[in-house]
């Protein structure tokens, strides 16, 4: 029980001091970024898909590094 009373009065605290709303929003900003990372990239997968099947095989088989495999990948895309 007094356990729980302290986790009760540290919420109550957060929540008071404005901290626990500006830690939702920031969860909520992360949560949207997080989001449209994953939107874009399978929109450019689906729609490069076999240049970026290509590109993996020449990242895998050490014929490209990573980077400039990314780069031209995305310098071929509208």
């Amino acid at each position: 029980g007094e356990v729980w009373d302290a986790v009760l009065e540290h919420r109550q605290a957060l929540d008071d001091s404005g901290e626990l709303g500006s830690r939702r929003g920031e969860q909520a900003r992360q949560w949207l970024w997080t989001e449209l990372r994953e939107g874009l990239v399978e929109r450019f997968v689906a729609d490069a898909g076999d240049a970026v099947r290509a590109a993996e095989l020449d990242v895998v088989a050490g014929r490209q590094l990573p980077t400039i495999a990314a780069e031209r990948l995305l310098d071929e895309r509208p």
